[in-house]
């Protein structure tokens, strides 16, 4: 895994990243102004069955999403050059430059299917709350190269920023249904507690 030394590298792609930021957030206010109904914002609080039920609904749906959509702009090459490559540009990813992207690529393969589970579920607020709280410290961990207990394996992720053309989704189910989950097998034993 190549490390970058120092802090310059990180703080030098901020202003990318202040950017791909402001564009996501107005793409989700977009899309909680206009794409959601007043029982979503101040219906009834939700059980915490139903929490649950939309949670895991939400991991599938993204898991749908991002595979295809992520693979999409790996293998059309000008969608990956133009707008892609840009988060790619570290391969050994830190926490501070997750969401180092193009504002298309913010838009169209990081919040697009992060939405599209609590928008085809119509979830109430407090749930669709929880899950971007719960999906974006997800994402900082992705990116931190330490294996804390998490959705989306580092070493999986670490491995696509190596190596772009695998593991392209949130859990790997796709991946493995589509031959593209990748891992190090150095990694697996060390996660098995093998000391050979």
């Amino acid at each position: 895994m190549q490390l970058k030394k120092g802090f310059l590298p990180i703080f030098a792609g901020m202003p990318v990243l202040l950017i791909a930021w402001i564009v996501g957030n107005a793409y989700v206010h977009f899309i909680l102004l206009y794409l959601t109904t007043d029982e979503i914002v101040f219906g009834e609080l939700p059980k915490y069955q139903t929490i649950v039920r939309d949670m895991v609904a939400y991991m599938l749906i993204e898991e749908v999403g991002l595979y295809y959509v992520h693979r999409l702009f790996h293998e059309w090459k000008a969608g990956y050059r133009v707008v892609h490559k840009l988060h790619h540009k570290f391969t050994s990813p830190v926490p501070l430059q997750a969401l180092h992207c193009h504002p298309l690529d913010q838009v169209i393969i990081n919040f697009t299917p992060l939405l599209a589970g609590p928008l085809i579920m119509q979830s109430h607020i407090l749930t669709f709350a929880l899950w971007i709280t719960f999906s974006f410290v997800n994402t900082l961990v992705s990116h931190s190269g330490y294996n804390f207990v998490t959705v989306m394996n580092p070493d999986m992720h670490d491995l696509h920023h190596e190596h772009p053309e695998c593991n392209y989704g949130y859990l790997g189910i796709l991946d493995y249904l589509h031959g593209t989950y990748r891992v190090r097998l150095n990694e697996v034993r060390r996660d098995l507690g093998d000391k050979s």
